[in-house]
């Protein structure tokens, strides 16, 4: 079985990880291990990756150039891994528990290792372009892996262009766009498809997103300071540690949304739907709820309960 590193610069890893980008990108609540990011290895030394596991690696040149994860193989196998996105020079390395090299793999290139159960340390190193760089590790059940799968943008070129020239897009067809670390303020986005894309650190402060298509969108440290985001579909939409204070999510749906550590002070959620929300860590002080009323901040108790998501 061949697993490709493809557009997105999405690397799958020892034969039990492949591309789901699409459909499953948009369904981590069926991964069988759990979801994890970078950050969460840099904060926790003790965490070890399992093959179970989807993982989402975030580089920075200038503040993150290189993030070295500890990993648990449980099935000694021997898998093709190829790297198809050539327009960089980041490389992933692996090596085994005694420091030896199992191996190296850079885009364009393709390696065929048999990897030991064993422990092992695999580390993502950015190329210093100063471009962020995102890696996703999605994970599959079952013997074996999964098919060979290529992945295409689906945007619109002449949208993108259209956005990067103009900073005005709105209704435009933007999904699976790669825009992160992309500065967006105050870009008009109304009722943009911005289905599956890459936000991971974009600036989108003061950016009008009403009735924008944002599923499955990767906005892991974004900044989306006093964004208007009313009626919004952010459905399971990866929020991780983004900047929300003021901004405006009247009616928005954010079911399934990962707000792990979300700043949402003082943002508007009156009729938010945060059904399956994962709020955890996330600040909530001034947050405008379903009566409109304002909680002090999140914990269980301090706000009545027709003001509490579900």
């Amino acid at each position: 079985m061949k697993i490709r590193m493809t557009f997105m610069m999405m690397l799958f890893l020892s034969g039990l990880l492949t591309n789901a980008y699409g459909e499953s990108y948009q369904s981590w609540s069926n991964v069988p291990g759990r979801v994890l990011t970078s950050y969460d290895f840099l904060e926790d030394p003790d965490l070890v990756l399992h093959n179970d596991d989807l993982i989402l690696i975030f580089l920075d040149a200038a503040q993150i150039p290189e993030v070295s994860i500890p990993y648990e193989n449980a099935q000694t196998l021997t898998r093709t891994i190829c790297w198809d996105q050539e327009d960089s020079s980041h490389t992933a390395t692996l090596v085994d528990e005694s420091g030896d090299p199992v191996f190296t793999l850079g885009p364009g290139e393709c390696v065929s290792p048999t990897i030991e159960e064993g422990f092992y340390t695999l580390t993502f190193h950015h190329d210093g372009t100063g471009e962020p760089a995102t890696f996703v590790l999605q994970p599959i059940s079952g013997e074996g892996g999964g098919a060979e799968t290529e992945i295409s943008p689906n945007y619109s070129q002449a949208d993108l262009d259209r956005l990067k020239k103009t900073n005005q897009c709105p209704v435009c067809d933007l999904s699976g766009a790669v825009l992160s670390g992309t500065d967006l303020r105050g870009a008009n986005l109304s009722g943009a498809d911005l289905n599956g894309a890459y936000l991971n650190g974009a600036d989108l402060r003061g950016a009008y997103l009403l009735r924008a298509d944002l599923r499955g969108a990767n906005l892991l440290h974004a900044n989306l300071t006093g964004a208007y985001l009313a009626q919004a579909n952010l459905k399971e939409a990866y929020l991780y540690g983004a900047d929300l204070s003021g901004a405006d999510l009247f009616h928005a749906n954010l079911s399934g949304a990962d707000l792990r550590g979300a700043d949402l002070y003082e943002a508007n959620l009156y009729e938010a739907n945060l059904n399956g929300a994962d709020l955890s860590g996330a600040n909530l002080s001034g947050a405008t709820w379903v009566n409109g009323s304002k909680c002090g901040f999140w914990s269980i108790g301090m706000c009545a309960p027709s003001t509490r998501p579900n």
